[in-house]
């Protein structure tokens, strides 16, 4: 099977700070029901139970589909369900990715997506444009992106204060010159 990318321009953006400090990227990754923009020929559409055999099964979270770049992985850091809506989504990213989260907060990374593998699908012709529903797929990844493909997910960010990020960084380093380096950075 190949590996297809699916991404979704955000429908707004929800900043929040936890009780507890952490940092929680969570919203929709796809939207059941609603057709995507003419891409490649072809317009798409997810329906719902898609994703459900596969939101307890060994998923990650990438940024911008980039491996090197994982922000969680199920169950652990990375939780998926399936509600009312679409795939929803919830990533507790490592400490050290703060300006990833930064491009969200500043609207610069405006999308969500997702990496799958198609099971079953069917293909109509509507007013002459071919329409794709994607019926059943093995879901390999989610991912926060500046470039969507969907026009319709929703994200929101629960941030850890950046003392608290800071100390998380820092923790076990005794040189005192680094962790002034280190918070410089920080501020630029």
């Amino acid at each position: 099977m190949q590996k297809e990318r699916r991404t979704f321009e955000l429908d707004g953006i929800e900043i929040r700070k936890a009780d507890d400090g952490k940092v929680t990227i969570r919203g929709h990754a796809a939207v059941f029901n609603t057709l995507s923009p003419l891409n490649f020929g072809f317009r798409e559409k997810i329906e719902p139970g898609a994703f459900a055999d596969d939101v307890d099964g060994d998923v990650l979270a990438f940024w911008n589909h980039n491996s090197d770049i994982v922000l969680g992985r199920t169950p652990d850091t990375l939780r998926l369900s399936e509600d009312d809506v679409g795939l929803a989504f919830e990533i507790d990213p490592p400490a050290s990715r703060a300006d990833l989260i930064e491009n969200i907060e500043r609207k610069e990374v405006r999308g969500t997506s997702f990496g799958f593998q198609t099971i079953e699908d069917s293909w109509e012709k509507v007013d002459g444009v071919d329409i794709r529903t994607l019926i059943k797929v093995r879901l390999l990844e989610v991912s926060p992106t500046p470039m969507p493909w969907y026009p319709t997910t929703d994200v929101s960010v629960a941030k850890r204060s950046r003392d608290a990020w800071y100390a998380d960084e820092n923790a076990g380093i005794n040189d005192i010159d680094l962790r002034r380096r280190r918070l410089r950075m920080l501020t630029v």
